[in-house]
């Protein structure tokens, strides 16, 4: 089962078939031979791989040319375009248009998300859904982690946050070789959620956190979790949702549907139990725990001690369980998991003069916060920690407070020796920072970096960059390590 142009043109209205030959030339080809896999398929004319489709989403203008011939530059077969568009792709020249099939629909947008739908209604594998303020790329991963034990094939989707129809083009890669599709679905506007929702009909969804992040969108923490709530829009009676049941929005709400807990707080049904922080032989510190499944217990070792790392591994065991996965399962996949480069992870700094670690996860405080217990856990008394921390985006018109928020927490984590704010909405942190704490201020990135250079000891230094500008923190990170 491969998404095909039989099934496209079937599907919508008005739409078309076209099939140029090796010289360039018009062909007919009856549409019930049209049933060759499109796959893999992009809306990115640079992210086009060979053999593959094209999927303009875009205005029909004079650039449309230009992405026209850079997807068939990088081998797009097939290309899903307008009329107008395929209009000026008729009146290129002819090598242009070598062995290339042309799949013409009415509205590139509207039909992508037709087909989408109609795709995931005849999709009989379990949809995961993977929701949350925060931690929804580290539950996918070691969820992931869980599945490559037994090598099972499944799609995993991240990063759609931004796009419903980038969620409609990933849904249309379901095949019938995969056992499983896990999106993360995130949302930048009230009332995508249920869109979402309604297009991805997930088997089981979790939530992972409401924590404060994107306020500009939604305004308040009630309404995050309101939003995030609707993952569940069109459960049955008889699915199960799964949320993280140490946050009162989450647990105070009624559900049409059974909902299981999981947490660090004994009344969940998926736990922890014994969370410690230990050094391996190679000196790494790493977190030991109780993993508890109903009645299934096992320790179970992961690599760092981030708080993610805990909240992640219990989402994950958590959406497992409800997958029929074996709990020996679980916890080899656990037990294996690596964390990828991108989110919050170790480094070397340069001429061995200490640590480096690296948070670029910071849109919300509960991160920046938990980065800060992650960074006192580690080094000895004599180590020089300086933390480097960036504006926390999106918290509307409580910027501020939040960024106090974050402040306060300064006060479990002395350790820490330097404190280094970059940008303006960090400023209220320097005012509840504790005494005992150097605070400096930088207004850009460039300025922390020189900054951070005359506070570096010669050795033992332990340094946290928090921020969610990459280019910039990359810049700095580049110059450290």
């Amino acid at each position: 089962m491969h998404i095909n142009p039989l099934f496209i043109c079937s599907l919508v209205a008005e739409s078309c078939y076209v099939r140029f030959d090796e010289h360039g030339m018009l062909v007919n080809v009856p549409l019930y031979l049209a049933t060759g896999s499109l796959l893999p398929i992009s809306d990115v004319a640079a992210q086009v791989f060979a053999g593959g489709t094209w999927w303009d989403l875009g205005v029909a203008d004079t650039k449309v040319l230009d992405s026209f011939a850079t997807a068939r530059s990088r081998g797009a077969q097939a290309v899903v375009v307008s009329p107008a568009t395929y209009t000026k792709i008729v009146a290129l020249e002819p090598q242009a248009r070598i062995n290339l099939e042309v799949i013409v629909v009415p509205d590139t947008q509207q039909a992508l998300y037709a087909v989408a739908a109609a795709w995931r209604s005849q999709c009989i594998v379990p949809i995961i859904a993977v929701t949350g303020s925060i931690g929804k790329t580290t539950t996918i991963d070691m969820l992931a982690a869980i599945f490559n034990v037994d090598r099972l094939p499944v799609l995993i989707v991240t990063a759609q946050a931004d796009s419903i129809l980038g969620l409609a083009l990933h849904l249309l890669h379901i095949t019938d070789k995969h056992v499983a599709a896990v999106f993360e679905v995130g949302v930048m506007y009230t009332g995508a959620m249920r869109l979402c929702a309604d297009l991805l009909r997930p088997t089981i969804a979790i939530i992972t956190a409401i924590c404060p992040a994107h306020l500009d969108a939604t305004g308040t923490l009630q309404l995050v979790a309101q939003e995030k709530q609707e993952i569940f829009s069109f459960f049955s009676p008889s699915q199960v949702g799964v949320v993280c049941g140490d946050y009162p929005t989450l647990i105070s709400h009624f559900y049409e549907h059974p909902i299981v807990r999981f947490g660090l707080k004994n009344k969940n049904t998926i736990t922890a139990r014994k969370v410690t922080l230990f050094k391996d032989e190679h000196g790494a510190i790493k977190t030991r725990l109780g993993l508890r499944v109903y009645d299934y217990e096992r320790e179970v070792v992961l690599p760092g001690h981030h708080k993610a790392l805990v909240y992640g591994a219990l989402a994950a065991a958590a959406l497992a369980h409800f997958l029929y996965i074996p709990f020996e399962v679980v916890v080899k996949g656990l037990s294996s998991y690596m964390p990828l480069a991108g989110g919050f992870y170790h480094r070397s700094l340069r001429d061995g003069r200490g640590m480096l670690m690296q948070d670029m996860h910071s849109i919300s405080p509960d991160s920046v916060k938990a980065s800060l217990h992650a960074m006192h856990a580690v080094g000895n008394p004599q180590s020089r920690k300086i933390a480097v921390l960036g504006n926390i985006p999106d918290l509307g018109d409580r910027t501020t407070f939040w960024h106090r928020h974050v402040g306060r927490e300064l006060i479990k984590t002395r350790s820490i020796s330097d404190i280094v704010l970059v940008g303006d909405a960090t400023r209220p942190i320097r005012a509840v920072a504790p005494a005992t704490m150097n605070v400096w201020l930088a207004p850009e990135w460039s300025d922390a970096q020189k900054q951070l250079q005359e506070l570096l000891a010669p050795v033992n230094n332990v340094v946290l960059i928090s921020g969610a500008v990459p280019y910039s923190i990359n810049a700095l990170v580049s110059q450290l390590t």
